[in-house]
C-alpha cells in the first residue's frame, strides 16, 4: 500500500505543474475587464465523468500584488481552488487545493493608484481529460469574472 500511495504522490506533484489557467475576454473597457476564467487541474485519481455524484468546489480569486509604473498598473490575481470528487472504486471523497496567478493591466492618469475590485458568478465544473470507459483524470473550472479599476478623481 505504501508505495502506490508514493506513486500517487510522485504523479501528484509532476501533474501540479500542468494546472494551468485559460482567460476568455468577455468585454474589455478602460476601467473593467470581463473574462471566461477556466482552471484546470489533472487529478491523481480518476473519477466516472458520467457518475451521479460529480466534483464539487469553487474558486477564490483575489488580488496578490498590484504595482503602478507611469500610467499603468499592474495586477496579479491568485485563483485559489478546491475540488471535492469521488475516486473510482474508493468509498471516500478526496479533497484537492491548488492555486494559478494570472495578470492584468489597467492604464490611467499618470501615478494614480486605482482600487482593485473582483467580482465573480457561479462556477461550472465539468469533467475533462477522459479516457476510457467514461473515466476523467482533470476538473474544469470556468467561472465568469470582472475585474474593475477605480481611479482616483
Amino acid at each position: 500500500m505504501a508505495g502506490g500511495m508514493e506513486s500517487c504522490l510522485a504523479y501528484t506533484i509532476q501533474t501540479q505543474l500542468n494546472t494551468m489557467i485559460q482567460l476568455t475576454p468577455i468585454e474589455i473597457a478602460a476601467t473593467s475587464q470581463q473574462y471566461l476564467a477556466n482552471v484546470v487541474e489533472n487529478l491523481c485519481q480518476g473519477f466516472c465523468a458520467t457518475g451521479s455524484i460529480q466534483p464539487t468546489g469553487g474558486v477564490n480569486y483575489t488580488v496578490v500584488e498590484q504595482n503602478t509604473n507611469g500610467t499603468v498598473t499592474t495586477v496579479t490575481v491568485n485563483a485559489a481552488a478546491t475540488v471535492v470528487y469521488k475516486p473510482k472504486n474508493s468509498c471516500r471523497s478526496v479533497v484537492k487545493q491548488f492555486t494559478e496567478q494570472f495578470k492584468v493591466a489597467f492604464v490611467g492618469a499618470a501615478n494614480a493608484v486605482p482600487t482593485i475590485a473582483i467580482t465573480t458568478l457561479n462556477t461550472q465544473i465539468t469533467p475533462e481529460n477522459e479516457k476510457c470507459c467514461n473515466i476523467a483524470y482533470a476538473v474544469s473550472l470556468a467561472t465568469p469574472i470582472t475585474i474593475t479599476a477605480t481611479f482616483p478623481a
